[in-house]
């Protein structure tokens, strides 16, 4: 891939990269018997940083359906 550009590029290509590792944790569950519902945690310790603010992430996700549609019904021959 390539750095970003600008017609100026007063400020350069914008270029960086960096090097992460780190635990995932994941819990799945229903609410109600009939909604999954599913809560994600991650955490990721950065190192070899380059063109970068250095630190560690952490992230959370929630992931439900918007719509919980019925199972299918198999027909019968």
């Amino acid at each position: 891939m390539t750095g970003d550009s600008s017609r100026r590029g007063l400020l350069g290509p914008f270029e960086g990269r960096v090097v992460a590792v780190g635990p995932l944790v994941g819990y799945t569950f229903k609410i109600m018997e009939v909604i999954p519902v599913q809560l994600n945690a991650r955490w990721f310790h950065e190192f070899d940083v380059e063109n970068r603010v250095t630190g560690d992430s952490i992230f959370g996700t929630i992931s439900l359906p918007l719509v919980n549609l019925p199972p299918a019904i198999t027909a019968r021959y």
